[in-house]
């Protein structure tokens, strides 16, 4: 199969994922709300009780459910039947929580915007801890995102929304080293929680200024919005619509439409994606041997929302005018033989039930194979196995094959 679409390959990958729920804390009823991430019908409006109190974010920390506890200052860890497990703060060794909102699991490592100085806490700053609670080490936003409020990997690194100036939301990198504003207007006021958009953009939701925004991934400029009075929560669904969540309830804005309904009562907040690989690093991973003096590398991460990803196969021969680019579902590993069909010396590395795909035009003995990422946080968690070919002489059937490269997409 000659590449015509890509929407072929992330459909094929995409198919394979295992289901996933969205969870978000009911101040009102006191219970954490499992959700549909694809069309936003509320599953269980009480999957477990939590604390009286008001909880503002509940992410997936491999497989665990932390929940950030903003007036209690600290983080209550529970099994996804509501089981406690354990308890972070409000004070630790080398540090402590005040008035924490949003978090995000990255790469291994759980960050949590903190707002206030008491218990030993930092301040205007994010929190690190590892996965099993372990206190790592925290970095300043203070007139960066004052009063931090979200955080949310972006492109290989980390946007953070703050709640009390116009810097509405600041990049930084993964060890906390200030990158630039990433939005800054009076459009948006006291930006609360920021998520992705299936286009590569930015969701913000929007406080004070009551609506869900949506936030040029390159420019930083607002590309349209909604109205969402006293919008606290955003997240886009796989069918379009997006949904989110206020003092009032959780809300399902229609794209079509370009009407909101209520699906749930309460006071509700941040919407996170729990399950099937959530918080997972991005990886490409190459392994195994070429032939005919074949290279395969990637260019950057599978992290979604890169719409830079991409794939090179060099050293090609010049009979060959493109490279042609092998995916499957699995990867194999060692691979196969190949000699017996007529490809001596070469292997093949992946299930190739995913299909064969064109690349560029070769030029200076190098094919590529653009891959950008999706901005879906249901893709988190997924593999496949890619690896080149292209016509050779070397061989009695024409052919040559790379190396392999594992894939696992990430944020």
């Amino acid at each position: 199969m000659i590449r015509n679409s890509l929407h072929v390959l992330v459909l094929a990958v995409a198919s394979a994922l295992p289901a996933q729920v969205l969870l978000m804390t009911n101040a009102t009823s006191d219970t954490l709300v499992s959700i549909d991430p694809t069309n936003g019908a509320v599953i269980n409006a009480s999957l477990f009780p939590i604390a009286n109190t008001t909880m503002v974010s509940a992410i997936d920390v491999n497989n665990e459910v932390w929940i950030s506890e903003q007036l209690t200052d600290r983080i209550t860890r529970y099994d996804i039947n509501g089981t406690v497990l354990g308890v972070i703060g409000p004070t630790f060794a080398g540090g402590g929580l005040d008035n924490i909102r949003g978090m995000a699991f990255v790469n291994g490592t759980v960050y949590v915007s903190n707002s206030g100085t008491a218990n030993g806490a930092p301040g205007n700053a994010v929190v690190t801890f590892d996965p099993a609670g372990n206190f790592l080490t925290s970095w300043t936003t203070n007139t960066l995102a004052t009063s931090p409020f979200a955080v949310m990997p972006f492109q290989g690194d980390l946007l953070v929304s703050g709640s009390s100036n116009a810097n509405d939301i600041h990049r930084f990198d993964l060890a906390g080293a200030p990158i630039g504003v990433f939005h800054n207007s009076a459009a948006i006021s006291f930006a609360h929680q920021i998520a992705p958009a299936s286009d590569g953009n930015v969701w913000c939701a929007g406080f004070t200024t009551g609506g869900i925004s949506k936030i040029d991934a390159t420019t930083g400029l607002v590309l349209s919005s909604f109205p969402a009075s006293g919008a606290r929560g955003v997240y886009e669904l796989a069918n379009g619509n997006v949904l989110w969540s206020n003092g009032s309830g959780l809300w399902l804005y229609d794209s079509v439409g370009a009407t909101s309904s209520q699906l749930l009562t309460g006071s509700c907040y941040h919407i996170n994606l729990y399950g099937a690989g959530a918080g997972t690093p991005a990886s490409a991973t190459a392994f195994g041997t070429a032939c005919d003096g074949l290279t395969y590398s990637a260019s950057g991460l599978p992290q979604i929302g890169n719409a830079g990803f991409a794939l090179a196969l060099g050293n090609i021969p010049a009979i060959s005018p493109a490279g042609l680019f092998a995916f499957g579902s699995v990867a194999v590993n060692p691979g196969i033989d190949l000699t017996a069909i007529g490809m001596a010396g070469c292997f093949s590395y992946t299930s190739f039930d995913l299909g064969l795909f064109s690349g560029s035009a070769v030029a200076a003995g190098t094919s590529t194979f653009s891959l950008p990422v999706p901005n879906s946080p249901s893709l988190v968690g997924s593999t496949l196995a890619t690896q080149g070919v292209s016509f050779s002489l070397t061989t009695s059937l024409l052919l040559a094959s790379s190396n392999g490269i594992a894939l696992t997409i990430g944020n």
